[in-house]
């Protein structure tokens, strides 16, 4: 890898320049694969059978991409309050940075997507290739 972003070190999107930055760092996700999606809550049933209301979900993405420069990247999201994704194999991101939110989208149409309070990615190497499945850290 030849920029200057430290592997596995978690940064957060919270402008549009971040959000610039990590795609110029990733071509535009241009071929790659949502190869995993991982969705967690802290919501539970405890033992008394009562529903426990904690937070909203986090999910984690890993996208593999056809770069030597950059083979991989993982996304998370916390507060999720929508996750939408479609089987497309062609990634087309975009991102919209809100007051209270932050939309990543998946698709051209802006049908998949994920709509969250956070967003974070960090770049991973040739560790996150092949077919997985991969350790999530949430």
């Amino acid at each position: 890898m030849t920029h200057d972003i430290q592997l596995d070190t978690w940064y957060r999107i919270t402008t549009v320049d971040d959000w610039r930055k990590l795609n110029d760092l990733v071509a535009d996700f241009h071929d790659g694969v949502l190869k995993e999606l991982h969705w967690t809550h802290s919501e539970y049933v405890n033992q008394e059978f009562e529903m426990v209301y904690v937070e909203n979900p986090r999910v984690w993405l890993l996208v593999q991409l056809q770069s030597q420069e950059t083979p991989a990247v993982e996304m998370r999201f916390g507060g999720v309050t929508e996750c939408t994704v479609n089987a497309a194999r062609e990634l087309e991101s975009s991102i919209s940075i809100k007051s209270k939110s932050i939309v990543f989208s998946l698709s051209a149409d802006g049908a998949s997507r994920v709509v969250a309070e956070t967003c974070e990615y960090r770049l991973r190497g040739l560790d996150m290739l092949g077919s997985g499945p991969f350790d999530v850290t949430l």
